[in-house]
């Protein structure tokens, strides 16, 4: 709250700026608050999502604020132990600083580092959940799967395409699963309560993880 704080007021000090990121190193070790302020526009939070995992960067939880005037407050928090070949000293954290205020999106691939074909799960993992009860204002999806670098990409790629506006995510790792969590509403600002779109869309993600978990072994 600290650190939303501080960046609010450091925003409005600065109100003529278009875009502006903060990093700041956490208590736990290897995480940090990202905090980025910037005026909303169709797929920010995928664009950004991309860079993250262009850098192979985990993404733990993921908070998007919209103010009435369309400035967003997008926070993270990450971890940088993905990539073990990088140093992360104040010289990368400001050109992460600089790829996230520029909002570039980025393209990736699996290398072989973590690609599935050369890793070994002791089994697939696939649930997806929607659950209209458990917010009065978000309709809130789980996901299950077996982790992978780009998974937040995929699910949140699919979830724009479906015109779902996403409000938060939370990214929970238990050994070789991850359990993605999102609060969503319509591009109306209701739930997403049609019970054929939700079968449609839970399909299409079940799908889309299927395919990355077809060479697991």
């Amino acid at each position: 709250k600290e650190m939303i704080t501080f960046q609010i007021e450091k925003f409005f000090a600065k109100k003529k700026i278009d875009s502006l990121c903060e990093i700041k190193k956490r208590s736990t070790e290897n995480f940090f608050s990202v905090i980025i302020f910037t005026k909303d526009r169709p797929q920010l939070f995928l664009d950004l999502i991309s860079i993250f995992t262009s850098e192979k960067i985990s993404i733990h939880q993921a908070r998007i604020f919209t103010l009435a005037d369309e400035t967003v407050i997008d926070t993270f928090t990450i971890s940088l132990n993905l990539n073990t070949n990088l140093i992360y000293n104040e010289k990368y954290l400001n050109e992460l600083k600089q790829k996230l205020s520029l909002q570039k999106p980025q393209q990736f691939e699996e290398t072989s580092e973590y690609n599935f074909l050369n890793r070994k799960f002791l089994k697939k993992k696939i649930e997806i959940f929607f659950d209209n009860k458990l917010s009065s204002t978000y309709t809130v999806l789980t996901v299950i799967t077996n982790d992978r670098l780009g998974l937040l990409y995929d699910l949140s790629k699919l979830l724009l395409k479906s015109k779902l506006v996403i409000f938060t995510a939370k990214i929970s790792t238990n050994g070789d699963f991850v359990e993605d969590s999102f609060h969503l509403r319509t591009e109306y600002g209701s739930k997403f309560t049609s019970e054929n779109k939700i079968k449609v869309l839970k399909s299409q993600i079940y799908k889309m993880l299927s395919q990355k978990l077809e060479y697991v072994y």
